[in-house]
Formats: structure tokens, C-alpha cells, sequence
């Protein structure tokens, strides 16, 4: 995965399991139910991002 953007969204129930990229994005983003298990990023750039709260 290259160069991938989670901007401005809501998601839920994404996996991302054992993957490997560059450039992983996300601004604005709110989401519940995310995996990245086994993956490997280089470069990841979260901003006001928020991630499998318990709130």
C-alpha cells in the first residue's frame, strides 16, 4: 500500500492485516473496529484522528 489517505470520513471494521506500504495518511478521520495486525508502515501521518475510542 502506497501513498494511501483516510481523510475526512468515518470508518469502521477496517482490517489491514499483514500489510506493508509507504505513506499512510489520515486527517480528520474517526473509526471503530480498526486492525492493522501484522502490518508494517514507514511512514504514517495521523492528524486530529481518532482511533478505536472507548468513549
Amino acid at each position: 500500500m502506497n501513498g494511501v489517505n483516510f481523510d475526512q470520513g468515518r470508518r469502521s471494521e477496517v482490517k489491514l492485516l499483514e500489510c506493508t506500504g509507504t505513506q499512510v495518511k489520515a486527517l480528520g478521520l474517526r473509526g471503530e473496529g480498526i486492525d492493522f495486525t501484522g502490518s508494517n508502515f514507514e511512514h504514517l501521518q495521523f492528524e486530529d484522528t481518532i482511533l478505536n475510542s472507548a468513549a
